[in-house]
């Protein structure tokens, strides 16, 4: 089904327009159904055909239907692509996509520190490792966002709090009473009964 629905499409045109789709903070929502897309599109041999731009969203149902299991991202607002933030990687500032992830730069500073222990093994076994993927990737991002992330959407408004409908709004705090302070017990003798002792006299 989804390979019948990318045929008639050049295949330049649908890498172009899925990367931008992939990079899009619009469209991370079925981010793993796009990845599939372009998953199939690089895996197939390279074809000519009418450009894709238009049939996006014919693209869009069809690997859904085809994968209906892939995960959706939901209740999530769009990542704002302006920032520029930055990661320095192999002499060079990179930019970085905010993609999913709450400290991007976080895991990015741990893959680098994982690479330094595992990647001459890594490499003697496979020639290629963990630094160099992630070199890879960040080249290919930081080219993507150079292009698209000046032409980005902007993101949404914050929520002014006067404008928060009183079941949004924050409830105030309510002190709690004070714990009753702890008495000090008392002994009494019973009444009739002599609070004292009787002193036995000596002789």
């Amino acid at each position: 089904m989804l390979d019948h629905a990318l045929a008639p499409h050049d295949t330049d045109s649908l890498i172009v327009l899925l990367q931008a789709a992939l990079t899009s903070p619009d469209c991370q929502r079925l981010a793993d159904h796009r990845l599939l897309m372009l998953t199939r599109v690089l895996r197939t041999p390279p074809r000519t055909g009418p450009p894709a731009a238009e049939d996006l969203p014919g693209l869009v149902d069809a690997v859904v239907r085809a994968a209906p299991g892939r995960g959706v991202v939901t209740d999530r607002h769009p990542s704002d692509l302006r920032p520029g933030v930055r990661h320095h990687l192999a002499g060079e500032y990179l930019l970085v996509h905010p993609g999913q992830l709450a400290h991007p730069l976080l895991v990015l500073r741990s893959l680098q520190l994982t690479a330094l222990a595992v990647d001459e093994p890594l490499c003697t076994a496979t020639r290629l490792g963990i630094g160099g993927v992630l070199e890879l990737a960040l080249c290919l991002t930081d080219r993507a966002l150079s292009a698209l992330g000046p032409r980005g959407p902007n993101p949404p408004p914050p929520t002014p709090r006067s404008s928060r409908s009183p079941a949004t709004s924050p409830r105030p705090r309510s002190t709690p009473p004070p714990p009753p302070r702890p008495t000090r017990a008392t002994w009494s003798p019973p009444v009739g009964t002599p609070s004292a002792r009787p002193v036995r006299s000596r002789g």
